[in-house]
């Protein structure tokens, strides 16, 4: 009895010894091999606005750290934060004479819900991630990236997004993904919000009725669910996305691209669904109606080779509703969508885009132009113009450099002119079109 004793106790202490080895073999791991990240950012916007309306302009810096540790048989941990400030700037707090209304685009770069918040700290990514041959599985506070979520990042921060992600590779050329999210640290405020908070929180455009809408805190929703299937081969792409905005409603996103030599050739399709709630509601508090039932078709051909590339673009949303989707949440991005363009709050619009680019790489620099040309519903035809918005032309320019003389440097600058086609009141052109903007953005990364 007593040998037996002895023996289990020899057996416990060397237990114990081993799981106290992993431990420290597992903290070895995470410390030893961890990295940090960093980015500066300095973004310069001047928004010059049409005949008597206001112009204004700002220069914000910000300095983002992200640390990640070493894997350990398959995890590893990172965490992220940023700090933003304004350097200086016009008195964008100062309302617009003419039409009462504060300036949306450089606010955007600072927290748009609290108007005298010009520092402040935000922690972005945090998250465990485990990684092994075909499976990798995230959960915590991450970046997503799909037609609908996504970063966007054309500010001073991108949208973060907190739930669970997996991905599985079943072979090399099937692909599936699936994305359960919560919360939203929605791009250019300084808080996280779920759904229900969310949608609404920064516009809510009018009913097809041409009432202002009011949708927020109005669902009970608990969440986004996306899946995702990805198929390449020989030359063939396929992407299909399932988004489901839980008790609000459901969207299939298709996606099919294939490259013949130089040419590139793509074709997008969306349909949209509501949920039942949105028949329980008041029809002023509905994100979507129940007869609601948009879709938008996109279609692209590049042709590109080492210096150059030409792209033409088409997308329609058709007349069977407005293409919805949440601004909080993310972005829209068919082949059409670009810098302060989108097809989002349109029915029965068209949307044409001709780009050429231009690339030098021993120099490290890169050329864009883009023209816009949207063609839709009249102004007040709130049926099909969620938002109210004229018809517009646009041209966006860019020019990237890659400094030679310092690793991770490069400055973007962006160039946009707008013009409605019809309606030139000052209210309905202020924070929408008839302005030229200046965006110049610094960015070194470490």
């Amino acid at each position: 009895m007593k040998n037996t004793l002895y023996f289990l106790f020899i057996v416990f202490t060397l237990s114990l010894n081993a799981q106290k080895n992993k431990q420290q073999e597992a903290k070895w791991h995470f410390i030893k091999q961890a990295s940090l990240e960093g980015e500066f950012r300095n973004f310069f916007m001047h928004t010059n606005n049409s005949e008597s309306l206001s112009d204004y302009y700002t220069n914000a810096s910000g300095l983002k750290l992200k640390l990640n540790s070493g894997r350990w048989k398959g995890l590893d941990l990172a965490v992220g934060g940023r700090y933003i400030t304004k350097t200086f700037s016009s008195v964008i707090a100062e309302k617009d004479q003419e039409t009462g209304q504060f300036t949306k685009w450089e606010y955007e770069l600072y927290d748009v819900l609290n108007r005298n918040n010009f520092n402040f700290f935000l922690l972005e990514e945090f998250y465990l991630n485990y990684q092994s041959k075909k499976t990798s599985i995230r959960l915590g506070n991450m970046l997503v990236e799909t037609p609908m979520f996504s970063i966007s990042d054309g500010r001073m921060r991108p949208f973060i997004y907190r739930g669970l992600n997996t991905a599985y590779a079943i072979n090399s050329k099937h692909q599936i993904k699936f994305w359960w999210l919560t919360h939203t640290l929605v791009r250019s405020t300084t808080n996280w919000f779920n759904n229900n908070e969310a949608i609404g929180l920064i516009t809510n455009g009018f009913q097809p009725n041409g009432q202002v809408a009011d949708y927020q805190n109005q669902y009970n929703s608990r969440g986004s669910g996306i899946f995702n299937y990805n198929f390449q081969h020989n030359q063939w792409c396929i992407d299909y996305y399932q988004f489901h905005l839980d008790d609000i409603m459901t969207m299939s996103f298709a996606e099919i691209r294939k490259t013949l030599g130089k040419f590139n050739l793509g074709m997008q399709y969306t349909y949209q669904h509501p949920l039942k709630t949105n028949r329980k509601l008041a029809y002023v508090h509905r994100y979507i109606q129940p007869d609601e039932r948009p879709q938008v078709i996109s279609t692209r051909i590049r042709y590109a080779n080492s210096t150059y590339s030409i792209t033409g673009a088409y997308s329609y949303s058709l007349a069977t509703g407005r293409m919805l989707f949440p601004k909080e949440l993310g972005r829209d991005w068919y082949y059409t969508s670009t810098a302060r363009s989108r097809m989002e709050g349109l029915g029965d619009a068209h949307n044409f885009l001709l780009k050429g680019e231009y690339f030098i790489p021993k120099s490290k620099l890169y050329f864009a132009v883009e023209y816009i040309q949207m063609l839709g519903p009249e102004i007040d035809n709130f049926h099909l113009n969620k938002y109210n918005i004229d018809e517009y032309w646009q041209v966006n320019a860019r020019v990237r450099y890659d400094a030679n003389f310092l690793k991770g440097v490069n400055f973007d600058l962006l160039y946009v002119f707008k013009e409605n086609l019809n309606n030139n009141d000052p209210i309905n052109v202020f924070n929408r079109s008839d302005y030229n903007q200046f965006n110049l953005v610094t960015n070194i990364y470490f």
